[in-house]
């Protein structure tokens, strides 16, 4: 289908057509960056571009189209950002938490200089998000962001969402996890043969405090001790839970059970929704509410990059 049409159904596919001008206006931008870089191409193989879902972008189909979204893809016809004469391979998620995160912490080892951890908030903060007693303090108390309720308030974010996410809490949350839902998990995920979870230990964190490793410290069923370490972000998120964690910043508390030989489950206590990197889609529409345009909102998630027409 032609590509300025299938953008026009991304951006309110992505979020609702109730955001401000300038929110859809930098979707659509972001969409068409992100496309058109064609990087990832992971369904080539299938002999098509990208799917309709959240593996690529979505995209639920022309009845989506509205006359806000037809107005944000003409108001911004054939413009992508730019990075040393390169289109942005401009990723972007739900919400990054109050930091974005690096592309190399997430992906393949190939450093975005558009791609940093930055606070997602007006001016200079400084925040040490890759120690734990920081980030403790960081994900249980609610600092001013772009993406967090002093932008946006919560009970009036859902109208600003896509049709198919979730309601519930974005910039912070909570999520419990029973012993048995944990091990069988891990079972199937990992092909293990898990009897008990001791211990979730995080190892390593990257700048948005998202886990870069995690050490599960288990007992299996020939009760035998034993030690696995689980790498990036997206493979955590993966075994912590069935449904696939919403972010993998998070502290886990263990539950404690008395009486009993084992832990009865785990809690995390997360913040943001997503890998976090590039463009915080909550965090833009804050920005946008706050009257920040376009540009400003696009240049603050891809620091250095430039606004370049590559077709009428």
């Amino acid at each position: 289908m032609p590509l300025e049409e299938y953008l026009a159904c991304v951006a309110t596919s992505e979020m609702s057509s109730e955001c401000p001008d300038t929110y859809i206006e930098a979707q659509s931008i972001v969409a068409r960056s992100w496309m058109l870089a064609n990087v990832e191409q992971k369904h080539v193989a299938l002999g098509f571009d990208v799917c309709n879902d959240d593996c690529c972008q979505r995209f639920q189909g022309v009845n989506n189209l509205t006359d806000h979204s037809r107005k944000a893809a003409r108001a911004t016809r054939g413009k992508v950002l730019m990075y040393n004469n390169k289109i942005v391979d401009a990723r972007y998620s739900k919400s990054c938490g109050g930091v974005m995160e690096r592309f190399e912490n997430l992906w393949e080892n190939d450093p975005k200089d558009y791609m940093l951890n930055i606070p997602d908030a007006p001016g200079n903060i400084i925040v040490d998000l890759t120690s734990e007693t920081d980030f403790k303090y960081w994900v249980l108390s609610v600092p001013v962001s772009f993406c967090s309720p002093h932008f946006i308030k919560e009970e009036e974010l859902h109208k600003y969402l896509g049709n198919v996410d979730e309601s519930g809490k974005y910039f912070r949350w909570k999520v419990a996890v029973s012993q048995e839902e944990l091990v069988q998990n891990l079972n199937e995920k990992l092909r293990l043969k898990i009897k008990a979870v001791e211990v979730l230990k995080p190892l390593k964190r990257a700048g948005s405090g998202r886990l870069l490793e995690l050490e599960i410290s288990y007992i299996d069923v020939d009760d035998k001790k034993k030690k696995l370490i689980i790498f990036k972000d997206y493979e955590i998120r993966k075994v912590l839970h069935r449904k696939f964690l919403y972010s993998s910043a998070i502290i886990i508390e263990h539950l404690l059970n008395d009486g009993e030989d084992f832990l009865s489950g785990f809690i995390y206590h997360g913040a943001g929704w997503g890998h976090g990197a590039g463009m915080c889609q909550i965090g833009g529409l804050g920005m946008a509410l706050a009257g920040y345009q376009t540009e400003e909102i696009l240049y603050h998630y891809y620091p250095g990059s430039e606004l370049s027409s590559v077709y009428k």
